[in-house]
């Protein structure tokens, strides 16, 4: 997927709401393209990828439990500040 803007692998499983523009999102490799008013669920471990392929920002709302962390796909772990 070109242009893909996030990579990587949560910990615990992840919800989305699809809010603006447009995003082609793919969970261990199935691809959907969403648009606003679509949601989307990844399983704990799934590998996630986000590409907009858009010319506007894309907006999507992501709901984790509490302790959430991302294994990005260079290794780095990312725990988002609404997860703590």
């Amino acid at each position: 997927m070109d242009g893909v803007v996030y990579l990587g692998r949560g910990c615990r499983e992840q919800q989305g709401e699809f809010a603006g523009g447009v995003l082609r999102l793919a969970i261990d490799g199935q691809i959907a393209s969403l648009r606003p008013g679509d949601a989307a669920v990844a399983p704990a471990g799934a590998t996630i990828a986000l590409t907009n392929p858009g010319a506007e920002p894309a907006v999507l709302l992501v709901t984790v439990r509490v302790g959430f962390s991302a294994e990005l796909s260079d290794g780095a772990t990312f725990v988002p500040p609404w997860a703590m």
